[in-house]
């Protein structure tokens, strides 16, 4: 090197030294990915287009879109991508099924086609953002009359500062009298028995910024109401809004709800001077994790296992349980799952017990499980987790009775879905 050129050089990293003593690292936050799973025991249409909720569990595929409905919560906004769907019988040569994240009734730009010969789709590519309180379906058209045999199941993923819980239901509010609903997916009708509805916490974390509409164009009617709210452990949460008079929606965007895992969760709606019943509600609540990158899924129905022989479950949402494994799966995303909580309605008995597995397509038993037994009403495996690796994977909940057939009872679950957020990234800035 001659003596100019390392002079120069020198001098360079004086300098560069220099301006790097005015520099300040500011780690950028990235979003946490939420898994959302849907899938439904309906079978697809040959030849109508048909609507279903982003994350239904087991309920049925309308022609009306607002009967599909689902909401963002308030004061929440965020990205849907990655929507891969799997169906069980393949359309047919020369046919498909187009499937498309609809936004306020709005075809997105998250689409799929499953055509001829395949079994499944994907779109990796489109991201498409939503806003506060817009609405959510499912969206599926066929072409050339594909088999109307088939089942569907999908996922995609929820992108925000943190999760959602989203669900509707397309039977009518009861207009006297308390009504329960799932909070999570929803469910065709509302239930007067608050453990017919409830599901299953498994994640720490903060309730807030709930929202809820209905298709009521002049609302419940004037001085009448529907209030709607979040029952944690059968008491009232503090979350609560209602819809009144000429209004077709509520929220509340002050009142939250810590929960550290275990609780039961349903939705209240109390009716106030016979108002008038709405065909279609939908709905919306914002979850805070405490852990970043940690997302709830809530399970259960009103359907009770079989005391003699091994049955299956969706994994979210919850349906009847049935013998047939395939008609019970939900497609799933790469992430981990982990925090089974099982809770029962009634126990088991002496010496007897149920059995309950999260299970995969591909391997079958996976390590996730726990068995509620003799007087025992609750179970739950805080140890354990599953890795889930193939894009393809779908999921269900197994029960196993125990030899000596156990009382049979309403079981509900709950377990945490888990994606590492994007490592975070540092910016520069000058400081003067």
């Amino acid at each position: 090197m001659n003596r100019t050129g390392g002079i120069m050089r020198r001098l360079f990293l004086v300098g560069f030294m220099a301006l790097w003593s005015g520099l300040v690292l500011i780690p950028t936050a990235y979003a946490m990915d939420q898994p959302i799973f849907g899938g439904t025991l309906d079978n697809l249409s040959g030849t109508a287009t048909e609507y279903v909720r982003i994350n239904d569990n087991g309920q049925t595929w309308h022609g009306t879109i607002a009967r599909s409905y689902t909401a963002v919560p308030a004061n929440v906004s965020g990205k849907f991508k990655n929507l891969k769907v799997h169906v069980t019988i393949a359309p047919g040569a020369g046919t498909s099924y187009a499937f498309t994240l609809m936004v306020d009734g709005v075809a997105s730009a998250l689409t799929c086609t499953i055509s001829d010969t395949a079994i499944a789709c994907s779109d990796t590519t489109n991201q498409v953002t939503v806003t506060e309180k817009q609405t959510l379906s499912l969206r599926s058209v066929p072409t050339g009359t594909p088999s109307s045999l088939a089942d569907a199941t999908w996922s995609m993923l929820w992108e925000g500062s943190s999760a959602i819980v989203i669900g509707g239901t397309p039977g009518n509010l009861v207009n006297s009298g308390t009504q329960y609903e799932k909070i999570s997916g929803g469910d065709s009708s509302g239930s007067g028995t608050i453990a017919a509805r409830s599901q299953l916490n498994a994640t720490a974390g903060t309730l807030k910024n709930l929202y809820v509409a209905t298709d009521l164009p002049s609302g419940p009617g004037t001085g009448k109401s529907y209030q709607f709210n979040v029952i944690v452990d059968g008491t009232a949460s503090g979350i609560t809004c209602t819809i009144s008079d000429a209004a077709a929606n509520c929220e509340d965007a002050t009142n939250t709800k810590a929960l550290t895992g275990g609780e039961e969760i349903v939705l209240e709606h109390v009716p106030s001077g016979t108002p008038t019943a709405a065909d279609n509600t939908w709905w919306g609540i914002e979850f805070v994790p405490t852990t970043s990158g940690e997302s709830p899924v809530w399970g259960g129905d009103n359907d009770s296992p079989g005391t003699l022989d091994t049955e299956y479950n969706f994994v979210h949402g919850g349906e009847i349980w049935d013998a047939g494994e395939s008609s019970m799966y939900q497609l799933n995303q790469v992430c981990t799952l982990r925090d089974l909580y099982v809770k029962a309605a009634g126990a088991p008995g002496s010496t007897k017990s149920f059995t309950f597995t999260l299970r995969t397509s591909d391997a079958g038993n996976s390590l996730l499980g726990c068995a509620v037994s003799d007087t025992a009403t609750t179970c739950n495996d805080t140890a354990d987790d599953i890795s889930i690796t193939d894009t393809d994977n779908r999921l269900s909940i197994s029960s196993v009775p125990s030899a000596t057939a156990p009382t049979t009872g309403r079981y509900y679950w709950g377990m945490t879905a888990f994606i590492q957020p994007a490592s975070t990234r540092n910016r520069l800035i000058v400081v003067d």
